[in-house]
């Protein structure tokens, strides 16, 4: 499986990388969509190194100390912080500071991302079968939480990192503490963490590789209708938005 999951990281890398350069309006430099892969790759190349062995962490050992030091931690922000760098993101357009993309491109951008994220991530659950640390059910890695909240944050680092460092900072420091929590709330292994967060990283990073910015409000044009598909672990849905 580790093996397998790999072949599936670097054919991944190397297709968004192979990706012709966008010079239109709203396009996210080459270079920072580099780093970003770089980063990503790192992620879950790391996590899959201690997917069934000590690696860099030894999963079992990281739970130990962790049911050691926090028996009795519990606290559901988790449920809630992973969706927070998305919303801040149209708060702050909303109130004047401008993202990179105007609220259509970057409707779609985040739809897309969240999709594919969702998609990723149901799949390798539904393939891998971990069982939680907890042992609830067999559906820990990767991590859900953790995948979403570094969606929400590479996002925000995409759509503002540019305008001042602290965003990306703030965006990445509050993915972080989502799956530090998973951990502490001993939800997911370490493992399922990681891996999570590089698979966010990176389906933001294809989504707004490939992205062709066609999308924009023609002005003269009246009102627009806007559906986006909304998929996550538990329901799909469909997202309406109408402007006049």
């Amino acid at each position: 499986m580790k093996k397998l999951l790999l072949s599936v990281l670097m054919l991944w890398t190397v297709l968004i990388q192979a990706q012709t350069d966008s010079t239109q309006c709203g396009a996210v430099s080459n270079k920072r969509l580099l780093h970003a892969t770089i980063a990503s790759g790192a992620l879950i190349g790391l996590g899959l190194w201690s997917f069934d062995g000590p690696g860099i962490w030894d999963k079992y050992e990281v739970r130990k100390r962790v049911l050691e030091h926090y028996p009795h931690f519990h606290t559901p922000i988790d449920d809630y912080i992973q969706f927070a760098p998305a919303a801040a993101v149209y708060a702050l357009d909303w109130s004047g500071v401008k993202a990179r993309n105007d609220f259509w491109n970057r409707t779609l951008l985040l739809a897309k991302a969240e999709l594919l994220n969702s998609l990723i991530t149901t799949g390798l659950k539904s393939s891998t079968k971990i069982m939680r640390p907890d042992n609830s059910a067999d559906n820990s890695f990767p991590s859900g939480h953790t995948s979403q909240a570094f969606v929400a944050a590479t996002f925000m680092h995409f759509e503002y990192g540019e305008k001042s460092i602290w965003y990306s900072v703030g965006a990445y420091t509050v993915a972080t503490a989502t799956g530090v929590l998973r951990v502490l709330n001993n939800r997911h292994w370490i493992t399922d963490v990681v891996v999570g967060a590089g698979i966010g990283t990176l389906s933001t990073v294809a989504v707004y590789k490939t992205h062709r910015y066609k999308w924009g409000k023609r002005p003269g044009t009246g009102g627009q209708l806007v559906a986006l598909p909304m998929l996550d672990r538990k329901q799909a849905g469909l997202y309406l938005s109408y402007t006049f």
